[in-house]
């Protein structure tokens, strides 16, 4: 179960998964709202939006992630496109990464050089 809370209000992904050991465990409050970098920083961090993954490898050798996230701007959901973005971006890291085989990275390049490619065509129009 994976629990943001902001804004005064908790948000639930309404798992109902069997009791099983956690080798992590966390707490994360995000206020929206207005502060000076020096006011972030005694609070633990600022940013205008935040996503979040909460990744769970079961015994069994599956893989599981539930994400959520925050637009501080609008005190929602971030947008999906928002979402595509940091994708992209998480993309074009990847294609750099030194500890990727390199059928990964060439993957990654090809993901964000498409994309890449696709916008500059856009604007040529």
């Amino acid at each position: 179960m994976l629990r943001l809370i902001h804004g005064g209000k908790v948000e639930d992904d309404g798992g109902d998964e069997p009791e099983k050991p956690y080798r992590m465990r966390y707490n994360l409050r995000a206020e929206t709202g207005k502060w000076t970098q020096a006011e972030c920083e005694e609070f633990g961090g600022g940013t205008d939006a935040l996503i979040v993954h909460s990744l769970l490898y079961p015994e069994d050798g599956s893989f599981s992630m539930v994400t959520t996230s925050v637009d501080g701007r609008t005190d929602t959901d971030l947008k999906d496109i928002e979402m595509f973005k940091v994708w992209l971006m998480m993309a074009s890291r990847l294609a750099e990464s030194e500890t990727l085989d390199k059928s990964k990275r060439d993957f990654a390049e090809t993901v964000f050089a498409t994309y890449r490619a696709a916008i500059l065509d856009a604007r040529e129009d």
